[in-house]
Order: C-alpha cells, then structure tokens, then sequence
C-alpha cells in the first residue's frame, strides 16, 4: 500500500509541474467554469501592459517635469527683463506729466520680443504699454490691486497667471519694483502663456514620439524575451511530460518485477527476472548480484548483466562499504566516499546497495560505471526500489525453503521422510516407464538396533542415526532419494540404476557403516552393521507396493542369513 501511495504521488508531481493543477482534483461544474486566457497569451500579454503602462506613466512624468522647466525658464528670463527695464526707467528725467517718454520706452523695449511691456508707477496708474495706444493708456483703469504689483511692492519682484481682460488672453505677468529719486514705480513684462503652451506641445509631441519609439523597442524586446519564455515552457513542459511518461514506464516495470518476484518457485527464477528488469531500468551500468553462503563468511557471485563483472567472484563481507554501514554506498574517491575492496577497478564508480530482509542481510547489489557519469536521483531510487524487491522475494524464497525441507525432510538425519518416499517413487515408476529404464529399491536395515539402543541410550542413538545419514548421503548420487522409512529402517530410489549398479551402491554403503568408527566423546560404539535388501524395476514389480514387497522381503532374508549383508529379491545373494 505504502509503494502505491508513493507512486501515486510520484505521478502527481509530475502532473502537476505539467499542468499546474492536480490530476485528482474534482472537477468543477461547467456552469462554474470560467474561459482562463491559455498560458501562452499570458506570458505575451502581460509584459505589454505593465510595458504601456510604465511608459505613459513616464511620458505623463516627465511631460509635468519639462513643463515645470519651462515655466521656470519663462519666469527666469521675464525677471531678468524686468530688472533690466526697471533699470532702464531709472535713467529717464522726471517726466510726470508726459506719458509719451514711458509709452516710447515699452515700445521700444519690445520692438524685437514677443512679450508686453507695462510700466506702472507707485500709485498703480498705468504710464505705458506696448501693446497699447497713448489714449488707450490713459483711458485704462488703475494696477495697484493687480497681483504681480503687490507682491512686487512687498518683495521687490512679483509673478503672476492670470486672464488679462485688456488682451483677452492668458498672460505670464512680471513686475520688477524700481525705486530711484527720478522714478518709483514697477516696470512689468507678459508673455502670453500660449508661446508656453506651443512649447510644451512641441515637447509632448517629442516625448510622444520617444515614448512610442520607446514602447516600440519594448514590445519587441518583450515579444521576444516572450518567444524565448514559451519555448522554455514548452521545452520544460515536454521534459516534465516525458519525465512522467518514463517514470510511469518505470512503475510500471516495478510493479511487473514485483509481480513476477511474487510467482518465483526458486532463487533461479527471481535471480533471472532481477536480471532482466535490471538491464531495461539501469541500462548505464554493469550489474550484479552477490549473496551470503550459508556459512555466512563469504558472499558468492550469483547474476551479473550489462557487460562482464571486473571485480571479485567472491568475497567477504568486511570488503563492502554498504555492508558495513548496513546502508547503499557510493565509492568514489571524488566525493570523498571510500572505495570497497571486492573492486580493484580504480576508474570505475561503484554503487552498492545491501538486500536487507526482516532485519537480515542477504547480499548485495553491485553496480559500475566510468566515474564520469554521475549517478541520478531517479536511478538511485530505482537501485533502492529493486534491492528491496530482490531482497524481500529472496527472504521468502529462502523461508519457504525452508519450510519445505522441514516437511519432507527427517530432521535428526537429513534424509527425505517417508511422505516425500511415497510421493517421489511413484513418479520416479511413470517416468522409468515411459523412458523403458530400470529403477533400484534398497531397504536397509540397521543390525541389532534396539539391543543397542537400550545398552546405549538415546543420545548415543541419535548420533548413531545421524552420522548413518551423513554416510548415506555421501554415497549416493545427486540424482538418488535416500528417506528414512522409519525407526532404524531406510529406503533408497535409485532411478535409472540397473541390477549391478544397484548391487554396487548397496555394497558400498554396507561397506562404509561395517568400516566406520562410531565415536561418541571418545568411545567407539561399533561395530555396526545393515542389513539392506534389493528390488529392481520392472523384473520385481511394475508398481510401488509390488518393489516394497520384494524389497522387504529381501530385506527380511537377509536377516534370517545372518545379517551384515545385501540380498537381491528373489533369494540371490
């Protein structure tokens, strides 16, 4: 459960990086869906308007600040005249009652400028205007209260925007105050404000055409940095897509190990299936399987794939890093890690993960490469993934072993019991029948077996049946059953064995227990003899109860001859 979860949540991942929503996600109802802009006009639209934005916001700025500049350039330049033709007045002779010498002046003041002249005296009474006629002049109304005049009265220097309602225009009004002993008055210059707005039209249309150079070259910019961005995407969300495509084959291939491991009968089945889903997921890096003896101080060589294994065919168990800290262990002298003994190869990286099942170690998986190829997270958890399969259908296949010997074998002897005989001899018979061989039965018998039991002891006896085991497996072949039968009495199979070979291995084994000494804490117990009576397939019988009948009765005249010797069904010694 916990490995579907984590695969789930593998494939979510990755789906979510992809879609930038998860797969489990309820659906919404599509009266609540909304149309979302796709992604791709997003990452395109989005710059433009925080583009146009930022530029019309500085086009507004800066059109505020050049227009600032303007007006204080303006105001600069018409104090600068008015002082100029506030000193100017000082020179003229005291002339009250003349208007024409202050009419001439303003009018000439301004022959070359744009701008009006206007010079007031000390009471507010106008005495000239360059825009004005003598009587025009003498007919106007009375500055005093205009705005510029006060100030300039307090301050020296006055300014003003106003609506100029001689003109009928909108005028930039500077008074300079002139005090001298011949004249005290003010000496005032307009412009009108439209030169200024002309001016500060030219400028708006010079910062309109920078402003839209300016969003010109930043949507372009922002087209392409917005081109480079999809194709980012699009590259990041093709590599998420195969990521998820080669995980979820990956999964997939763990799951099928792990139901292929699950349906192993032998260690030979599960070695195989490691070594094939090994070469398709780890496909970079030459492999092996190395496992414990049964002595448990040496691990063995087992499997090994993608290409030959260059370290030790076996070795113990101090060699291996992994096995040592009890954790997977990268030898690389690059990173700082210690390289494990078992490989000699200096320029290969080596990967070692131990199999550890219920707390026990089984052995460990090996895996090489050049160490210039870097080892990724996703082939570490693979590595992890399938040393956990392999060590979890070991332990079970190693367990079930274990059990199935206990069931068909005698513990205190080692020989197959007699259930295992009785299944095992039956197809032994349809097997030698069908291929036209011979089949040998042998009953052995062990001689005066109760008389020594009860000199002896049960100790004694037990060891007595033990070794008795120890020699009969020693000389019989791979292929022969050797069972106990029951109390002191045994039975051989012995398939495709013919009167004499049967005959031989009879000899040979009554041979070996007449000849061995039985010691128990120093003591012979011998001499100890058997009796073993002989029955072959077909000649003696075509089914299993026809070869024990003959065998056992062998066996039994064997014992009315004296003991100590082999009979061959039907009275032959």
């Amino acid at each position: 459960m916990t490995q579907r979860l984590a695969e789930k949540a593998i494939i979510q991942d990755a789906l979510e990086g992809v879609t930038g929503e998860s797969p489990f996600a309820p659906v919404p109802c599509t009266s609540m869906r909304r149309k979302n802009i796709p992604v791709s006009q997003r990452i395109v639209l989005l710059p433009l308007i925080l583009i146009t934005v930022f530029v019309i916001i500085g086009v507004v700025f800066i059109d505020l600040y050049f227009g600032q500049v303007a007006l204080k350039r303006y105001e600069k330049e018409l104090i600068h005249l008015a002082r100029s033709g506030a000193q100017m007045v000082s020179f003229l002779p005291n002339q009250k009652d003349t208007l024409e010498s202050f009419d001439h002046l303003a009018d000439s003041f301004t022959e070359q400028g744009r701008f009006r002249v206007t010079i007031i005296n000390h009471a507010g009474t106008v005495l000239g205007d360059s825009q004005l006629s003598l009587q025009e002049v003498k007919e106007i109304e009375n500055h005093g209260e205009r705005p510029e005049i006060l100030q300039a009265k307090e301050s020296g220097i006055g300014i003003s925007r106003r609506f100029s309602t001689t003109l009928r225009i909108d005028l930039l009004y500077v008074a300079a105050r002139c005090s001298t002993p011949s004249f005290k008055g003010y000496f005032r210059v307009a412009l009108p404000l439209v030169d200024l707005h002309q001016e500060r039209q030219q400028q708006r249309l010079l910062l309109g055409g920078i402003g839209l150079l300016s969003l010109l070259i930043a949507t372009s910019l922002s087209m392409l940095i917005s081109r480079h961005l999809l194709y980012l995407v699009r590259q990041g969300k093709m590599e998420l897509e195969q990521r998820v495509i080669s995980r979820t084959k990956e999964i997939g291939i763990l799951q099928n190990l792990g139901t292929q491991l699950s349906a192993c009968n032998s260690k030979e089945e599960a070695l195989q299936a490691i070594e094939i889903v090994t070469t398709i997921l780890l496909p970079r890096f030459t492999g092996t399987l190395a496992l414990f003896r049964s002595s448990k101080d040496k691990l063995e060589i087992a499997t090994t794939w993608n290409g030959q294994w260059k370290g030790e065919a076996s070795y113990s168990p101090d060699q291996c890093w992994a096995l040592r800290i009890g954790q997977a262990h990268m030898g690389d002298v690059d990173h700082g890690t210690m390289r494990c003994s078992h490989s000699p190869q200096k320029e290969e990286q080596l990967f070692c993960v131990p199999l550890i099942a219920q707390g026990v170690t089984l052995g460990v998986l090996h895996f090489a490469g050049p160490r210039v190829v870097e080892w990724t997270s996703e082939e570490k958890q693979l590595a992890a993934a399938i040393a956990e399969h392999a060590s979890l259908t070991l332990s079970n296949l190693a367990l079930r072993e274990s059990l199935r010997q206990q069931a068909i074998r005698d513990p205190l002897t080692g020989l197959y019991n007699r259930r295992y005989l009785q299944e095992t001899l039956n197809n032994e018979l349809h097997r030698a029948s069908r291929r036209k061989q011979e089949l040998g039965l042998l009953m052995i018998d062990l001689d005066h077996f109760k008389k020594f039991n009860d000199e002896h002891g049960h100790e004694v006896e037990d060891y007595i049946l033990s070794e008795f085991g120890r020699l009969v497996r020693l000389a019989i072949r791979g292929e022969d059953i050797a069972c106990r039968y029951g109390g002191e009495e045994f039975t051989l199979v012995l398939p495709e064995a013919e009167r004499e070979g049967s005959l031989a291995v009879a000899e040979k084994i009554a041979t070996m227990i007449r000849e061995h000494n039985f010691l128990v804490n120093n003591r012979s117990c011998g001499p100890i003899t058997v009796s073993i009576g002989v029955a072959l397939f077909p000649c003696h019988g075509m089914t299993a109860e026809e070869l024990f009948k003959q065998a056992d009765d062998a066996l039994y005249q064997a014992k009315r001859e004296g003991r100590n010797r082999v009979v061959l069904a039907g009275g032959a010694d």
